[in-house]
């Protein structure tokens, strides 16, 4: 997490955007394992 410091700028703009598609992905993926 220490490059979200050095790049904050970059941060900001883009975090956001990939939290959400990683929690989407992780979220599928949890759900899928747990509909077998």
């Amino acid at each position: 997490m220490l490059y979200m410091q050095m790049n904050w700028e970059y941060v900001k703009e883009h975090m956001y955007f990939y939290d959400a598609y990683i929690l989407k992905v992780i979220s599928l993926f949890i759900y899928g394992l747990l509909s077998f």
